[in-house]
Order: structure tokens, then sequence, then C-alpha cells
């Protein structure tokens, strides 16, 4: 099939719009649906495919019947049809990677997948070939790059392609994928049974364990032969910290005889899960190593579970999204490019009265107070001074975030420091603590001559410094972060937006420094927290654990700068002494520094 002359053209009412990859007997490109809106993947049969028509006919007659399907991990099938002699079907196009490239993903840094991720998409993969049995169809071809993981987690189950419909009979004559066929299926195609598909989930189940297939071959045949006729390697030669009772689930599931699996995919996952979590009180990969017989050294080192996890190497690694289709997208799916990034400057906040926060900052905050109150006293008696540089209002919603890479870099386009002190009128100073009338002298003067500088003592720190509420009636939401993490938790019941949500690192002037972040880096991978989930800034190459906070029931977004990158504006460095929170350009509240937690409220 040339492809040049399919870019562009319209079938029934999708056009296609550039080359996705092939399946098993067909092209898939990604098209834009033009009656409904939106995005599509589209299937082409192969063009030494299109000459037997009753072939092709099977292959849309197919294609029919599972669109009738609904289950949230079977890929949707939207349409199937047939124009001159193109046979094609839509199907939903999935953002996000295949369980191949993750697994790669893992296997080029030496790790393997995170134990509670292989469980949710070794059910996810079993519940969709139950579904699939129940409606007596059987996969054939159940293989990684079959099995696609989105930008939101989800698992679907895809190309149904090689289908066999148990009361009709086989499609072709094609039988699969040698690395994870069954050993009846390599005998004979139509001799395909449901436990031929959970003998190749099992196969994915032991790569995910170990990092490796059983059984591995350049000849196709020869490794057909060896499915069919050579014990499975146990587990534990590969990865020794698995316990016996994991080993034996995945050795079942590989047994010779249809007869000798687990009888549903359903009973296979409920057995490796209770396995699984039998290695470790509380549920994690805390694995014990069982020894070598006779003390001999192991030849080659023990895997490492990933503590990354599958949600987070889909978003930071998935492909480009697909071009814009005809007339725009409906809705923003991505951010625009990032233009080349200007040299960083000071980020700006809004202009409006200030009230001053308790910092919990020790004897900084009191010296803070010192000098304001003096200068407060010099404008009782002398008048202010208008070229003062804390006059000039600075305004958050005029400061463009250009997104680079790994980093997002604020910048300002106003004039310079200088200049805006000429340009703009004079604004009132931040308000301060009342200074009694009968003498305000004393009043400002009194706190030098009676407080000392604070001294270290042993009780317990004060407890966070909370900011006024601007929207005291509105969401709470909470900020949790240590020296290497941070985390934003949606308490309410609502999503929330994170795109209006920024941070700004301050200096003990009240001055806004470079380090800061917009929520507009979350919204490259979602545009919003869920109830009761959290989002996080965990840098890569972090020095300490992340925290982790147990409230947070899932993460919607991830993002991972540098360790030193701009966006870790909670930490200490460069004379921070604590960050201000902005909700659509409107701070409503402060909080110190790392490690602590914080409160704020957004409408």
């Amino acid at each position: 099939m040339n492809e040049d002359k399919l870019i562009g053209r319209l079938l029934a009412s999708y056009r296609i719009e550039k080359f996705i990859g092939q399946g098993g007997m067909a092209q898939v490109y990604y098209a834009w649906d033009e009656s409904l809106v939106r995005p599509a993947a589209l299937k082409v049969i192969y063009a030494d495919e299109r000459g037997d028509t009753s072939y092709a006919e099977r292959f849309v007659q197919e294609a029919r019947a599972i669109s009738q399907w609904r289950h949230e991990n079977v890929l949707q099938i939207y349409y199937a049809g047939q124009e001159e002699n193109l046979y094609f079907f839509a199907m939903e196009y999935v953002d996000g990677l295949n369980l191949e490239q993750i697994l790669a993903g893992y296997g080029q840094k030496g790790e393997l997948i995170p134990h509670d991720d292989l469980i949710r998409i070794g059910q996810a993969v079993a519940n969709a070939l139950d579904y699939a049995h129940s409606k007596h169809v059987i996969h054939r071809d159940v293989k990684p790059s079959n099995i696609l993981i989105d930008k939101e987690n989800r698992v679907v189950l895809a190309d149904f392609g090689l289908a066999l419909d148990q009361q009709r009979g086989s499609m072709g004559q094609t039988f699969g994928t040698p690395h994870y066929i069954a050993p009846e299926q390599a005998r004979h195609s139509a001799d395909a049974l449901p436990q031929s598909d959970l003998y190749s989930l099992g196969i994915i189940l032991y790569e995910m364990l170990t990092g490796v297939v059983p059984f591995d071959d350049p000849s196709s045949m020869s490794l057909a032969l060896k499915h069919m006729t050579e014990p499975t390697p146990p587990l534990r030669e590969q990865n020794p910290a698995l316990s016996e009772a994991v080993e034996a689930v995945i050795l079942r599931a590989l047994a010779k005889e249809p007869q000798e699996r687990y009888a549903t995919g359903a009973a296979l996952m409920e057995a490796l899960t209770d396995a699984l979590r039998a290695q470790s009180k509380t549920g994690e990969t805390i694995l014990t190593l069982p020894p070598m017989p006779g003390g001999i050294p192991r030849p080659f080192p023990t895997p490492t579970v990933s503590r990354y996890s599958v949600r987070e190497q889909v978003q930071l690694s998935a492909p480009i999204p697909p071009p814009t289709p005809p007339g725009g997208w409906p809705t923003p799916a991505s951010p625009p490019p990032a233009p080349p990034p200007p040299p960083p400057v000071t980020a700006t906040r809004a202009s409006r009265p200030n009230p001053l926060h308790k910092l919990g900052l020790g004897a900084v905050g009191l010296l803070i107070f010192f000098v304001m109150a003096l200068g407060l006293f010099a404008v009782l008696g002398g008048g202010r001074d208008d070229t003062a540089a804390d006059d000039v209002p600075v305004i958050a919603a005029e400061t463009p975030v250009v997104e680079t890479g790994e980093t997002a870099v604020a910048t300002n386009t106003a004039p310079p420091l200088n200049e805006q002190q000429s340009e703009l009128p004079p604004t009132e100073p931040t308000p301060l603590p009342a200074v009694t009338e009968e003498d305000p002298t004393a009043a400002a003067a009194e706190p030098v001559e009676a407080s000392p500088p604070a001294m270290p003592t042993d009780e317990p720190p004060p407890p966070s410094a909370q900011p006024t509420p601007v929207f005291a009636e509105g969401t709470p939401v909470e900020l949790a972060y240590n020296f290497d993490s941070f985390y934003l938790y949606n308490t309410g019941g609502e999503r929330i937006r994170v795109n209006l949500i920024s941070f700004q690192a301050l200096d003990a002037a009240d001055r806004p420094l470079r380090y800061g972040m917009a929520g507009n880096r979350w919204t490259q991978f979602y545009a919003f927290v869920d109830p009761f989930a959290c989002n996080r800034i965990e840098p890569f190459g972090a020095e300490g654990p992340y925290l982790r906070p147990g409230y947070c029931r899932s993460y919607s977004a991830t993002v991972t700068p540098a360790r030193d990158g701009v966006e870790i504006f909670w930490r200490e460095r460069d004379g921070a002494v604590a960050f201000q929170v902005l909700w659509d350009g409107q701070e409503v509240g402060r909080c110190p520094l790392a490690p602590d937690s914080c409160t704020v409220y957004i409408p």
C-alpha cells in the first residue's frame, strides 16, 4: 500500500492524517473524525489481502461484531466499512505507550516494572480476555505491543484482528507472535482455546517479573518448538528475589496442557496477586533473596524493581501528540510548542494590598519587622520616598511561562525596574501592624529594646505558618513537601484545574526570586487534580527519599525536573525564605520552606 495516496484521504468521515504503524495484517493511521470531531486510529487492510474478497469481508464483519462490545479494557471500535477497494475500520486513539515500549524503557535501566503496576496491568488484560471469551472470541495474539496504557493510566487490549470466533472458526493461517504463543496454537492455529490467550498472558507476566521471556530463538519455528517441548525455565533462576509461591503461579499458567492452566484470567491474577502480596507486609515489593544451592555465586545481578510507576513512564515518554486536524482542535489537547526561552528574569506577583504573614522564620522575620517599623516612622515623620522599590506594583497575570523540556522558565515582558518606577504612579505601602496614637515612636521602637534576637531552643517548632485565607469559604488544598519532593492534595469532591495555580519563591524582603512553577507544567499531562488525588513534583536525581504522603490515593500528574531546576521553589537557597501560592494571578497564601506543610484555600 502506498501510504502517500492515503494521507489526506477521507474514508467515511475519517480524514487520514499520518501513518502510525502496522499490525498483523493491516496498516494503522492517525485520522480525524470530521463528523464527531475526535481523533481515531484507522486500520486499513494490506494490499496483498485486498484481492481476497471473502477474507476482506470477513475482516470487516469481525470488526463490526467487536464494535458492539463495551468494556473499559477493550479498545473501542467506532466504525467498519469499505470504500472502493479499501477495507477499513476506525477505533479509539490511545495517547500513550504500549507495554512493549514501557518494558523496554525499564530494561534499558536494568529495572523491573513495579509490582503494583504489574498487578494492575495483568488484571486489566485478564478482564478483557475473560470478557472476550464470554463472547466466544479468542484473541490469539496477546503480546505486550497489543497492550496500551494511556496518560490517564487506563489499560486496554487492542488488535483483535487475528481473533477466532469459536462458533465459526479461524479467519486465516497466521497463528500469533512466536515469543508468546501457546503450544497448542503453535501446532495448529485452529486449536486455540481461551487458555491459549491465558498462556500468552502468563508469558507477559513472566517477562514483567524477570525482565526476559522464557523462550528465545532467532528462528520462529525453533521458538515454537520450544514452547511445545521444553519445560519453562524457573523464574527464580532469572530473578531470585521472587518467592516460590509467585514462581508456582506462573509455571501453572505456562503448563503445556491447556486443562492444567487456570480456567480464567481472573483466577490467574487472583493467585498471582496473593502470592506477590505475601512477599511483603506492606504490600510493596520488598523481597528476600533465597540462597543459591551450595553457596555458588550468582552469575548475574538480581533485577531491581523500579521506583518509577508506569504512569510516570507514560507521561514522560509518550509520543508527541498527532498533528492538528483540519480546522483545529475543538478543545486544547496539549500545550503549543514553546518558543526559544529568553534569559530568565525575576517573576512578578499581583499588585494589591499584601498583609504581612507570619513566616515562622525566627530572627530573620523579627529583623524584617524592625526594618518595616522604622520605615513607617520615617514615613510619618518626613513623608514617603516615591522611588522605593517596594512600591513598584508587580503583575503575575502578565508573566508568561516558557516551557523548555523538563523545566519551566518564568519570563517578564514588563520594562526594567527603573523604567517602571518612572512610568507607574505611586502605590500605597504594604499595611503594617497598627501603632498606637499616643506614642507611635515608642510603639515602633519598643521591640528593639525589649525583644532580643530569637535563640534556638530544644522545644518543638511551632506549627507551620498558615496563610490568611483569601477565599475562606473555598476548597482547602493541602501542600506537603520535604527537601526532595512536593505534593498538592485535592481535599474536595470536585476536580481542580491546575493551570490556575502557580508558586513563587520569595526572599526576606518579600521580593520574588527566579524559582517558581506555573500549574501548566502539570497540565502537559492532565488538566486537573482529581478529587482526593495528588499532583507531585519529584526531581530526578533527588538526594533523599520522596515524601509520598499516604493520603494521596492516586496521582493525576507528575513533573520530574532536574534536581536543581528552577521549579524547585520550596527549598531554601539563594536567599529564599518562603514561597507564595497564587490562584489565577492572585496570592492565596504564603508557606514556609521545606520540610513542612501548608494549607491554602481556592475558590
